[in-house]
């Protein structure tokens, strides 16, 4: 790295890799300080035999090295860069906040703005919220009125309706009262006969759950004339 011969043939393959370009960008004042050092002195090893030091041009290329790191190391040079930097920072921090007042102004507009709105709004849907009670107010009015009338011109013949129907129930119950009697005077007949043996046998008489064919037991014979006891019930073969 120290041998011009040897930086030049290495750069040469350096120039083939992408890597390299990248890393040249940031590194760039730095390579020309040291490719300008390693030209010098190889400039300086081949001529200082055959020529005096002031007319070597490496000579000069090792001056304006120093003369650049000199200036680089000076507290005048430090200032200044301070300086640009406080000037800098101010001048980003004055944009900064003219950029917050003019957010503020336009933040507090824009709110203005939107109160405007509001109220307005508010006002209108008062307004129509006013207009439909007043609206639904007349409309109820009128209905009530009409009820009112339908009602009485259908009351009386409501009533009329009501007796007809009342009339009607009543003799439909008192049909029903009388079909009812009827019907259990028919049946309990029906059962007396059917609880009597009225044939002139004897006829049997299961106890009820039980069948002819597991009446062993739990059967009887009933004479001619003779009721059916409770609990039994005629064996029909």
């Amino acid at each position: 790295m120290l041998d011009y011969t040897n930086f030049n043939n290495k750069l040469n393959s350096w120039k083939r890799k992408p890597i390299f370009w990248i890393i040249l960008l940031f590194i760039w004042p730095l390579f020309l300080l040291w490719w300008l050092g390693l030209w010098s002195i190889n400039d300086i090893k081949k001529k200082r035999s055959h020529a005096p030091w002031y007319k070597i041009k490496g000579t000069y290329g090792l001056i304006l090295i120093a003369l650049f790191l000199l200036i680089e190391a000076s507290p005048n040079h430090s200032s200044s860069n301070q300086t640009n930097s406080e000037i800098s920072s101010s001048s980003t921090s004055e944009n900064s906040e003219a950029s917050q007042s003019k957010s503020i102004s336009i933040a507090a507009e824009t709110s203005s703005h939107a109160e405007v709105a509001s109220i307005e709004a508010a006002s209108s849907s008062q307004a129509k919220a006013r207009s439909d009670a007043e609206k639904s107010s007349s409309e109820s009015a009128a209905l009530s009125s009409s009820i009112s009338a339908s009602s009485a011109s259908n009351s009386e013949s409501i009533v009329q309706s009501s007796r007809i129907a009342t009339s009607q129930a009543q003799a439909s119950s008192e049909a029903t009262q009388q079909a009812n009697t009827d019907t259990s005077t028919v049946t309990t007949q029906t059962a007396d006969s059917n609880n009597i043996n009225s044939t002139d046998r004897y006829k049997w008489a299961i106890q009820d759950g039980f069948t002819w064919e597991t009446r062993k037991g739990h059967s009887t014979r009933i004479a001619p004339g003779e009721a059916l006891p409770v609990g039994y019930h005629w064996q029909v073969q």
